[in-house]
């Protein structure tokens, strides 16, 4: 969405809200705001990957730190 060099730049309302349209034609509901929450809530799909990541790294003879 956003590419900045050397520094990073504070997103005004505008920014935001134009990110927020340009996201919502992705979704079937138009409302990309209840996409990211469902990701991040509890027990949303951002833990249930984590959940496989883990056992993938297990599996792998990796460390989840690395």
């Amino acid at each position: 969405m956003v590419v900045m060099e050397n520094e990073y730049a504070e997103p005004t309302a505008g920014d935001i809200d134009a990110a927020y349209q340009s996201m919502a034609p992705i979704t079937r509901s138009g409302d990309w705001f209840a996409i990211l929450q469902r990701y991040f809530a509890p027990g949303g799909t951002m833990e249930q990957r984590d959940v496989l990541y883990r056992e993938t790294l297990k599996a792998q003879g990796l460390d989840d730190n690395t």
